[in-house]
């Protein structure tokens, strides 16, 4: 792509995590930033993602989120890399941000957004022979997550986001 003025920033959410070389992909997009811009991204990190104790509708769908996404070529962990692929892009060393749900209280939102994470994913669940759509019981997860969670006592970590943000330095020269 060609633009006639340089950015001011480049901001990605959940983009990296799907490219097959990120710092490549990285060093491509900084060619349009100016000098001193700001370059922006959140991806994920599922490898938090746990209960405790342990409750089974939970883990299952942790499980589930971080398989689908690894059987459609995605990183689920990549939020965790963001800073040495911000440093392999010729970027100087992000500043970075991780946030996640900690919750075991009733009314948390934390089994809801898993279950739509893994909604979104249930059509590559069957594709990769992960679970069936009638195994998944997608309309009931967030439900079956919250009734066990409460009995349990217990206490859930969502998927974490991470954001990592940096200046382009003015002398920065991007690799072609």
């Amino acid at each position: 792509m060609n633009f006639s003025e340089p950015f001011d920033a480049i901001v990605g959410r959940f983009v990296l995590m799907y490219q097959e070389d990120p710092v490549w992909t990285l060093r491509k997009i900084l060619r349009h930033l100016r000098p001193n811009g700001l370059v922006v991204f959140q991806e994920v990190d599922t490898s938090a993602c746990r209960s405790c104790p342990s409750v089974s509708a939970f883990d299952q769908a942790a499980r589930w989120l971080g398989e689908a996404l690894r059987g459609s070529r995605a990183r689920p962990e990549l939020g965790l890399e963001m800073h040495s692929l911000f440093l392999d892009s010729s970027l100087p060393a992000p500043s970075m941000r991780y946030d996640a749900l900690v919750s075991g209280a009733p009314d948390s939102p934390v089994y809801q957004l898993l279950a739509e994470a893994v909604r979104s994913l249930v059509p590559t669940l069957q594709k990769l022979n992960l679970a069936a759509p009638a195994h998944v019981q997608i309309d009931s997860l967030a439900d079956r997550i919250r009734e066990e969670v409460v009995a349990r006592r217990a206490v859930v970590v969502s998927y974490g986001l991470v954001g990592a943000w940096a200046r382009k330095l003015i002398t920065h020269r991007i690799a072609k």
